[in-house]
This record gives C-alpha cells, structure tokens and sequence, in this order.
C-alpha cells in the first residue's frame, strides 16, 4: 500500500484544527502523513500542531513566516514523500474513508488522478450526509480531462476532495501572490498533464462555510485575479494544447462575466470604465459562449439585454433595503 500525502495549509486556525486533525486520524484507510504548514499563525494553531506532531508520528508540522496559502501549500508538496497527495484545509474535515475511497478508485481505474465532491456544511447544520443513491463512475481518458475543465465541469474549481499521484503533480505550483483562482489554476494545469481520471459525484470532504464568509461576497481588487487566471489558461493552450484554441473565447468571456459578476457589488466609480470594458467583451464574443449553469444564462441575458446597470441598481436597493430592516430589529423594531 502506497503513502498518501496530506498537505494542510494553516494560518489562525485554532478554532477548527482539532477537529481536523482528528478526522484524518479516524481514516480507514491509515497509511498516510499528514503535512501541516503553520503559515505564521498568531493564534495557537501552531502549539496545536506541536502537540499532535508530538503524540502521533505520521504528522509533520513546518513552520514559516507568512507568505499565504499558496506558499504554505507549496512548502506542503515540497516536503511530501508520498507515491499520492491530496490537500486539506483547517477549518474542514475529511469524512472518514475519504481516503480509502479515493485510493481504491485511483488504483483500480489505473488513474492519475481520483475526483470525488465536497459537502457543504453551514453552521449549525453538522448532519454530514451523502446522496441516497451515488451516481455512477466515469472514467475520462485523453483529451476529455482537460475538455471537462475547459467546460468548467465543477470537479475543476477546486483542489479539495481530489487524490493526485505525485508524479502527475511534477513540478507544477501554486501561483504566489494570487488569491483568487489560485486553486483552480493549479487543477487546470493537472488536468492538462492528466492522462487517466476516475470521477465519482459522492462527498468526502466537508467543506465549512464558516462565519464571516459572506464578507467574500463584497468587492476587493483580488478578483482581478480571475482574469490574470484566464489569460493564463489561454496562453497555456496556445502553447502546449493547440487543439483546445477553439475553448478560448469561452474561457475568456466566462471569466468576463465573473469579473462583471462581482463588480455589480460594488459601487466605486474607480471601476466604472473596466465594467464598460468588460460589458462590450462579452456582448462581442457572446456568441461564443455556451452557459452551463442556470446562474450563467440568467446573467447572459441581462448583459446581452443591457440590463447590467439596471440589475445594479436593484442590487443597490435590495441590500439597503435588508440593511435597514436588520437595523430596524436591532433596535427591537417590530418588523
């Protein structure tokens, strides 16, 4: 039985770390060591990691100044000796044959890399449980590991709930310095390398939506990195995937879209021209681009209708209107 390697990414996360570690100690599948990177945690994440590195010998605790997730990840893969590796956050949790299930499936498809899901679980809602019924293996081979990317298939938006083997990885990186996309950019150059994969829809990872994460909703400079992403990914297939440059026009009005997306949150006159510049690349490539999801079309058609400053608006409005009436109950209104 080969090793797995655990990379986990640590920066304040006291609170949830226990619990994470532990749910990667009641593994069924056990032959595995786990990579914590304390990425300069002001809190006692790293004492935390200390104690466990000291009572369980398969965790190994790094410590760095700090530098961000992609860097804490990186150092993780740099330190891995494991034949396979997958990555965990801190404040999520592996359901327990997460890895038993993921290995089986990458070792008896003869694949480079197994696919699973993730769970998402809101506070207060700690009942972990999968789909009555588990969809069906597939197997992708060739060209369609990279195509279901390209398709922004959502087994391409994240690292978590994935087992790679070390050698499929390679040299490949996180980009330091991004925050956004990061992640996906480092699985879209994994695919690209990916000869074999084995995709089955059933969770294994729990992903916490954890308190505060709606202050990701509001605008910030870092979703630029969207498009530095998607620039990336065009110029990769120029290079390397010729045969993939057909994909592009969609892959750069789908990342268009997503900057609009989060800019019809804000209303800084600063960004008023890129959304201009955004709104005319979309209408002009539109044609181009097939929506996957529901949330996709509907936003389309607003921008191919020019609705978008109408929709911000509305936006504008519906938010004061919740800000007032949460205000209102604040200060024991009625309503």
């Amino acid at each position: 039985m080969e090793l797995i390697s655990i990379v986990i990414p640590v920066y304040n996360g006291e609170a949830y770390l226990e619990a994470c570690l532990d749910s990667i100690l009641q593994q069924t599948h056990n032959h595995y060591e786990d990579i914590a990177v304390d990425d300069g945690s002001t809190d006692e994440s790293l004492p935390v990691l200390r104690d466990y590195a000291t009572r369980y010998p398969n965790i190994h605790v790094i410590h760095t100044e700090n530098h961000g997730v992609c860097h804490a990840r990186n150092l993780g893969l740099s330190g891995a000796t494991g034949a396979y590796v997958t990555f965990v956050d801190a404040d999520d949790r592996l359901l327990p044959d997460a890895l038993e299930r993921m290995y089986g499936a990458i070792r008896e498809h003869r694949a480079d890399i197994a696919i699973f899901s993730k769970i998402y679980v809101h506070p207060g809602r700690e009942a972990e449980a999968r789909p009555a019924k588990e969809s069906e293996i597939e197997i992708w081979e060739g060209d369609d590991v990279l195509r279901h990317s390209l398709e922004d298939h959502p087994a391409g938006h994240s690292v978590y709930a994935k087992l790679y083997k070390r050698e499929t990885i390679g040299d490949v990186r996180f980009i330091e310095g991004r925050r956004v996309h990061e992640d996906s950019f480092f699985v879209f150059q994994c695919f690209a390398r990916c000869n074999r994969a084995v995709y089955h829809d059933v969770g294994v990872y729990s992903y916490y939506i954890t308190p505060g994460s709606a202050s990701r909703s509001l605008f910030s400079d870092k979703y630029f990195d969207i498009l530095y992403f998607a620039e990336r990914k065009a110029d990769m297939i120029r290079e390397c995937r010729p045969a993939f440059e057909s994909y592009i026009p969609a892959l750069l009005v789908r990342a268009n879209m997503s900057m609009l997306y989060n800019l019809s949150k804000t209303y800084d006159h600063r960004y008023r021209s890129r959304q201009k510049e955004y709104l005319r690349f979309v209408r002009r490539n539109s044609r181009q681009f097939k929506a996957v999801y529901r949330s996709e079309k509907r936003f389309l058609a607003i921008i191919r209708s020019r609705l978008f400053w109408a929709y911000k608006l509305y936006l504008f409005y519906k938010t004061r209107c919740v800000s007032v009436r949460t205000a209102g109950k604040g200060r024991g209104s009625p309503l």
